[in-house]
């Protein structure tokens, strides 16, 4: 039994275990003095370290077409059944074909966090937008006499509910409203690990803050400075999980997940916790209940029968009231009868 080829294209499944780091920077510089014939040198820039959040996307795997002879070896997954001179098999076959040239896997892939493309060299470029921090020392050959000066704002944040999916590639936002004392000031804003930086006016000005999150129950606490001045915000949100128990199954059994650190699975915590709430609750309107019926029962054993007692004696004597009337009544009009009879005859 051999397996044949369909075609001659050839994939290569590939992980980035480690990206190499790569900063755009926009430097304004001002040349204040120069004296004639004097050259001056630029100031060598050095970036000696760049901050990246934690983004599980880099972690995801890759599929190529490059390679053309690679040599793989093939893990069969065949059901046969023997015949007379020859064996019925029936071998599990993955669409890779198909999904390889589907637009929507083909980079650049677009997310809210972050954006692959292929860079010149045919290599995978994954170009963070925002919550980026870096250091950058700069070198002169002359000595220097340096003043900071930091411009000093009040910046105020409102930030509205976490909204969004955990564990998934969409992720969570939410929107902060960002008022400052003047038109033009950038706020940092660190929530927890992740910074972001957004702009600030004396209007409202808003913007969204991403976060790439693996917990249900979200609550944030907050600073945003402008300057040296802070102030403090909460993020608060209960995110959602939209993967389902047995798309996790079909997704490990149809072998798109080899491993369980590739399956994504909900917030069992936040799950517990949901339930017990609701297990105090029900118990709770039990302990209710059962009061209720005690205090019912109490009721009606001891003066639940004299009560009872009392209301068929007043409603026995509303019916004899009501039997006298009707026999007066009824006497009245056979005593009349009578006498106007009586007169009749004279």
């Amino acid at each position: 039994i051999y397996a044949q080829p369909i075609n001659d294209e050839i994939f290569e499944i590939f992980h980035c275990n480690r990206w190499r780091e790569s900063a755009s920077v926009e430097i304004i510089h001002l040349d204040a003095a120069l004296l004639p014939t004097v050259p001056v040198e630029i100031v060598i820039n050095n970036l000696t370290s760049v901050g990246i959040p934690p983004l599980p996307l880099l972690n995801n795997p890759f599929i190529s077409d490059d390679v053309k002879n690679l040599q793989c070896q093939m893990f069969d997954d065949c059901t046969c059944v023997p015949a007379e001179t020859k064996a019925n098999c029936y071998c599990k076959n993955l669409p890779i074909g198909t999904w390889f040239k589907s637009k929507r896997n083909q980079l650049p892939v677009l997310y809210p966090s972050l954006t692959f493309r292929q860079d010149a060299s045919a290599r995978v470029q994954a170009t963070v937008t925002n919550m980026v921090t870096g250091e950058i020392v700069l070198s002169f050959q002359d000595t220097l006499e340096t003043e900071i000066l930091v411009d000093d704002d009040v910046c105020r944040v409102t930030a509205s509910d976490l909204k969004g999916c955990y564990n998934r590639v969409k992720g969570s936002v939410a929107e902060a409203i960002c008022f400052s004392s003047r038109d033009g000031s950038l706020a940092e804003i660190v929530c927890g690990e992740t910074s972001f930086t957004i702009p600030c006016n004396t209007t409202e000005s808003r913007s969204d803050l991403r976060f790439s999150l693996t917990k249900a129950r979200i609550n944030f606490a907050c600073v945003v400075s402008c300057g040296r001045v802070t102030t403090s915000f909460d993020i608060a949100g209960i995110l959602k999980f939209t993967a389902s128990a047995q798309g996790l199954v079909e997704q490990w059994l149809s072998g798109e997940s080899v491993s369980l650190s590739e399956i994504q699975w909900p917030d069992l915590a936040h799950i517990a916790r949901v339930f017990l709430q609701w297990h105090k609750t029900l118990a709770i309107a039990i302990v209710t209940l059962l009061i209720a019926i005690a205090i019912t029962y109490l009721v009606f054993t001891t003066c639940g029968m004299r009560i009872i007692f009392w209301l068929g004696t007043q409603h026995a004597k509303s019916l004899l009231q009501l039997v006298g009337l009707f026999w007066r009544f009824l006497r009245f009009t056979c005593v009349n009868l009578i006498v106007s009879a009586h007169r009749k005859q004279q």
